[in-house]
């Protein structure tokens, strides 16, 4: 009974205080848990988003995932093939491939690349080789050859980062941040009317 399901896109969410703050008493302290999705947002957009969320005697319970060692570079290096390799990409092209788009038709890049904050990220790209058009119920996607679309991104931490390094103000009152080593991973595709057309 002191639960509160509640589903919304958090990308576009504007109105998540006044909606939480209608819910739960002022009086109320509240455990707000947001478990395995930091990894796949831009922190920019999504700890300010946080923050805004979070009362003096609010707990904020989130999980990241963690390079292994002191080197941060070298830590993502080490685990790289955990996602770059023929399975996850199999299931990465998968998406392309539905669309009529062969392997052929470009080449799928792993890398490791620096976002908000010094944050590191291993992202995977689609580079066509040749033009295409990709049209999403009324919105029309254009790729020159040599362009790319990203299938994937998923954001890892290191030991030594600090959250006062890398968050905004509002979220530096949080006392502690323990954060563990998962090994899962999780990519979601919207099903929406798709059509493609061949360049």
């Amino acid at each position: 009974q002191n639960c509160f399901p509640f589903v919304c896109d958090l990308a576009t969410a504007n109105d998540l205080p006044v909606f939480f703050k209608s819910q739960i008493s002022n009086h109320q302290s509240r455990i707000i848990t947001f478990f395995g999705m930091i990894p796949n947002f831009e922190p920019r957009e999504i700890l300010p988003k946080l923050a805004s969320l979070i009362r003096p005697k609010d707990l904020l319970l989130f999980g990241a995932n963690l390079a292994p060692g002191k080197n941060y570079t070298s830590g993502m290096k080490e685990i790289l093939p955990q996602y770059d390799n023929p399975q996850t990409r199999d299931w990465l092209l998968a998406f392309l491939l539905d669309l009529g788009i062969e392997k052929s038709d470009g080449r799928l890049k792993f890398e490791i690349a620096t976002g908000d904050f010094g944050l590191k990220r291993f992202a995977a790209n689609f580079h066509f080789k040749r033009a295409w058009q990709i049209e999403i119920e009324n919105e029309s996607f254009n790729f020159k050859s040599g362009g790319k679309i990203r299938l994937f991104f998923f954001l890892s931490l290191n030991a030594g980062t600090r959250c006062k390094n890398s968050c905004p103000a509002q979220i530096k009152s949080l006392r502690t941040m323990d954060c563990k080593i998962r090994r899962g991973r999780r990519f979601h595709l919207s099903q929406k009317k798709i059509r493609i057309i061949r360049g």
